[in-house]
């Protein structure tokens, strides 16, 4: 989905030169297209509440477990 949306982000943006007035029109329409904060903390959010437990202690799970969190906050 991402480089579906990225394309055409892509193709919108190099159709306008990149000069002074362009570039505010460019940022607005990236900005319209990528600025969700809702969309983006449900999405860090419902991440987070999906990982899974661990149920042994041992380095592969552990490692697993902290990637899972580390993923959304990076």
């Amino acid at each position: 989905m991402f480089r579906e949306t990225n394309h055409i982000v892509r193709k919108e943006t190099l159709t306008l030169p990149l000069t002074g007035k362009n570039f505010e029109v460019k940022w607005l329409l990236l900005t319209k297209r990528y600025d969700k904060k809702r969309v983006i903390m449900t999405l860090h959010l419902n991440s987070l509440l999906d990982v899974p437990t661990v149920p042994v202690e041992n380095n592969s799970a552990l490692h697993s477990f902290l990637s899972t969190i580390n993923e959304p906050v990076s």
